[in-house]
């Protein structure tokens, strides 16, 4: 942290305005830390006393910093695990490029098209003509405002599955949603049942709410029911995590009769089931959601950026 160092220094010998304004240095400096990946999602930031002394600053400066980087939205504090960066502070990736191994970066996927840049070009000029473009410029309820509920109900309807806006949340992406379920779920510990080879956002939540990913194994029809259900017998599972339609990386989309039996399981076993659709708009022939064959346990979540633009 050698700007936090140097920003704490100057600061020490500086007029009154400026040793105000150290936490801020010191915040920056660490959020620049957390976002080139030196505290990945999951990682401790250092003891507030601990970095107090290495910077020579009060604790109750590192503490205000510490603050400012929850307000953030970069860390969450607790008293017995210290201060974790989230999930949310992952760092930017840059687009997929082939390494001299000719491996390739999934994290992250985009429209295969870059004609997704122009067309959000145009539409993003026809905002201001819209009514509810003022809206925008206000507060917004916590679950996001109703025209924007009613769209996202609309966005996420399937065959046979209509969600009601009421029952609509308003996220910013699918991440963020994702982070929300699992808030809601885990509390600090808890097992969570997912294909072998998952999504790389839920393996970066594992660590900041310390739960333990416990992969299954898939066959072309999606996950392999036998398995999930061994494993609800033998662990305490709080949630089955998959994603039904083109799953990444395997592209496999779950049959029928597989979205009945896992379904069943969920429901002998009391286990709510995490059905993460983003693919779902691109499938020619949907098959049911499980939030349709199972609204009661069901958290079902859609974005746009895998269809529309990553933004």
């Amino acid at each position: 942290m050698a700007s936090g160092k140097d920003a704490a220094r100057a600061a020490n010998g500086a007029p009154e305005q400026a040793k105000r304004s150290t936490y801020i240095e010191v915040s920056s400096s660490i959020e620049s830390e957390i976002r080139s990946g030196i505290y990945p999602p999951g990682s401790r930031l250092p003891p507030q006393r601990q970095l107090a002394t290495e910077l020579g600053i009060n604790v109750s400066t590192v503490s205000r910093a510490y603050k400012e980087l929850q307000l953030r939205g970069l860390v969450i504090g607790s008293k017995r695990r210290g201060s974790l960066v989230t999930g949310g502070a992952m760092p930017s990736v840059e687009p997929a490029r082939a390494t001299n191994n000719a491996a390739i970066d999934l994290t992250v996927n985009r429209p295969a098209t870059g004609e997704f840049l122009e067309c959000l070009a145009r539409t993003l000029a026809e905002l201001p003509r819209d009514p509810r473009y003022a809206q925008l410029q206000e507060y917004q309820p916590p679950q996001g405002p109703e025209w924007a509920r009613a769209a996202g109900a609309r966005w996420m309807a399937a065959p046979g599955f209509t969600p009601d806006a009421a029952h609509v949340v308003v996220t910013s992406g699918a991440q963020h949603g994702l982070y929300a379920v699992l808030n809601s779920l885990i509390g600090t510990d808890g097992v969570i049942l997912a294909d072998r080879l998952t999504y790389y956002g839920l393996k970066a939540l594992a660590p900041v709410f310390q739960f333990e990913i416990v992969g299954i194994p898939s066959d072309a029809d999606g996950l392999l029911t036998d398995e999930l259900d061994a494993a609800c017998r033998r662990m305490p599972v709080k949630a089955i995590f998959t994603v039904p339609n083109l799953q990444n990386p395997t592209v496999t989309t779950m049959s029928l009769e597989r979205r009945m039996a896992l379904v069943d399981i969920a429901r002998r076993h009391g286990v709510a089931i995490i059905e993460d659709d983003v693919y779902g708009p691109l499938v020619s022939q949907r098959l049911p959601t499980l939030a349709s064959l199972c609204p009661e346990l069901t958290f079902h979540i859609a974005a746009t950026s895998k269809i529309l633009a990553p933004g």
